[in-house]
């Protein structure tokens, strides 16, 4: 009887400890998939990432800026400066963005009411034209002049 118990418990202790080891080498082996897995997915990601960047590299960027001067106290530009403004708006399907700065003036409320006239006279001119024009207030810009960005 005491062969037996003593095979018993020398039984209950390889099991117990057979199933710990298991485990443990379960968990280490889940834990080192689990870092091949990471590790595949970040590759992964920075091909995605290359791909990408190789298609924004490849392209090209369609947006053109051209700057326009007002003479001093005038609402509208020359005549040459709108032929090449109806030239870059009447291009089919462009967007244009057109950024008007503040006018010289005697105060800011002269400043401001000259570029507002200079806005409706070139809403006037574009407004014809098949493109969409967007007109922006640009305070940044020098005083008495005009940007267009064509492709925005």
């Amino acid at each position: 009887m005491k062969s037996i118990s003593m095979n018993f418990l020398i039984a209950v202790i390889i099991l117990a400890g057979t199933g710990c080891a298991s485990s443990s080498i379960n968990e280490s082996i889940v834990a080192i998939e689990r870092e091949d897995s990471i590790t595949n997915n970040m590759g992964g990601n920075n091909a995605m990432l290359d791909k990408i960047q190789a298609l924004r590299y490849s392209q090209k960027s369609n947006n053109s800026s051209y700057s326009f001067t007002y003479q001093l106290n005038k609402k509208e530009l020359s005549n040459d400066n709108k032929l090449l403004i109806a030239r870059l708006v009447g291009q089919k399907k462009n967007s244009v963005t057109i950024n008007i700065a503040l006018a010289k003036g005697v105060n800011k409320i002269d400043q401001l009411a000259l570029s507002m006239e200079r806005a409706k006279k070139l809403r006037m001119y574009v407004d014809h034209f098949d493109s969409e024009v967007t007109i922006k207030y640009s305070p940044s810009l020098l005083i008495n002049t005009m940007t267009i960005v064509t492709g925005v």
